[in-house]
């Protein structure tokens, strides 16, 4: 068993002494290499190296139909207008609560605050009947439903209730909207198999 183990030493010994010898200068075995230094930095590929990828012809781009940006874009705007439509109602419950605190000084400067904020959000929401409204044929007139929703939103709301009819109005805005975005990425895949 000891004379086994002294060979697999011995040849491991040897492969070992035949593996350095093609890297000594000096020696019969020495591989003879390309003494190009290896460009270093990756700014390029050495010629030497073959690529992984032959070179093919680039495939050609697919024409597109005319309407898919825009359909894309209209959809885009919807989703921004979705969003809004939840800030409003934020908006319109944050100051129906600040009418709530007790104190006089803390509700009137609170209501001051939440008034600003809701003001900001209608007016945000206003801008999109001018931005939706570059899509009318696309997403339909909101002009009316925005107006609505803006009067209704400066209504100060006693109670819950009264903001309870609110919120679900401009939810059943959104839900509209959420449709209307489904239907026009449906649109958006017919377009592209045209």
């Amino acid at each position: 068993m000891s004379n086994q183990l002294t060979d697999i030493v011995s040849d491991a010994l040897e492969s070992d002494a035949s593996f350095r010898e093609q890297f000594n200068r000096e020696s019969s075995n020495f591989h003879n290499g390309d003494p190009t230094p290896v460009p270093v930095g990756g700014e390029r590929v050495p010629e030497s190296m073959p690529t992984a990828y032959p070179d093919q012809p680039q495939p050609e781009d697919t024409p597109m139909h005319p309407d898919i940006p825009l359909v894309m874009e209209a959809r885009n705007r919807l989703q921004t207008f979705k969003k809004a439509l939840s800030e409003v109602c934020s908006a319109v419950e944050a100051r129906l609560r600040a009418s709530k605190f007790k104190d006089p000084e803390k509700r009137q400067a609170a209501l001051a605050d939440r008034s600003a904020k809701l003001g900001e959000v209608c007016g945000a929401l206003n801008e999109y009947k001018e931005s939706l409204g570059e899509f009318q044929n696309w997403v339909g007139d909101f002009s009316a439903v925005i107006d609505e929703i803006v009067a209704k939103a400066m209504i100060e709301y006693e109670n819950k209730e009264q903001y309870g009819e609110y919120m679900l109005m401009v939810n059943r805005v959104s839900q509209g909207v959420f449709k209307q975005t489904k239907d026009l990425l449906q649109t958006i895949k017919e377009l592209k198999k045209q």
